[in-house]
């Protein structure tokens, strides 16, 4: 196990264990929707399949979003956690500072990671990184939103399988209408009742 020497106040503190699951996530500088179109999210989700393939992850669930994105996944060394974020954010603000010839121009703030140790929280993470879409307002069903993994287990393991994981680990939403804590409620699921 490594300890990020070089906690701040600011700066999320991390920890990096071999073998291990982490959810992830990471938001633009001043949450700007760098990521405003479809050929602009291809360049976010080939980036996270680029670094899928580079380091070897298993690659659980996936989200990409015009502001931040999200990742479930698990990774041999710990050591390369940063290297891996790194990769995607360094080569995701290259690719997007080329197209919109904004060479330069920081993309990325901050990223914030999880250590994923029971069951239960992966799949709680698992259905959150699925539901963000329809939290966003981006669509109405997270099957709907192409730039996430939703679709693949959908065609892997069934309708039936994720719902059956939203049933069992329903998402848990900390946030009121205006985006502020509040109290903790479960997100209801697309026909309306509560799980």
């Amino acid at each position: 196990m490594t300890i990020d020497k070089k906690f701040k106040k600011h700066i999320p503190f991390h920890l990096y264990l071999d073998d291990q699951t982490y959810f992830v996530t990471a938001r633009t500088v001043d949450k700007k929707k760098y990521f405003n179109s479809n050929e602009k999210l291809n360049l976010l989700a080939n980036r996270l399949e680029l670094a899928r393939s580079k380091f070897n992850l298993v690659l659980h669930a996936w989200v990409a979003l015009s502001n931040h994105y999200h990742i479930l996944f698990t990774l041999k060394q710990g050591k390369e956690l940063s290297e891996i974020i790194k990769f995607i954010n360094g080569g995701s603000s290259y690719d997007i500072n080329k197209l919109d010839n904004t060479p330069g121009r920081q993309v990325w703030w901050n990223y914030w990671d999880r250590c994923i140790c029971e069951e239960k929280d992966f799949y709680i993470r698992f259905n959150y990184i699925h539901h963000n879409p329809v939290k966003h307002g981006y669509t109405a069903a997270n099957g709907d939103y192409q730039f996430s993994s939703y679709n693949y287990y959908k065609d892997k393991l069934g309708e039936e399988f994720l719902q059956n994981t939203e049933y069992y680990y329903p998402v848990i939403d900390y946030t009121d209408e205006d985006g502020k804590l509040g109290k903790a409620k479960v997100l209801q699921s697309e026909k309306g009742s509560e799980l």
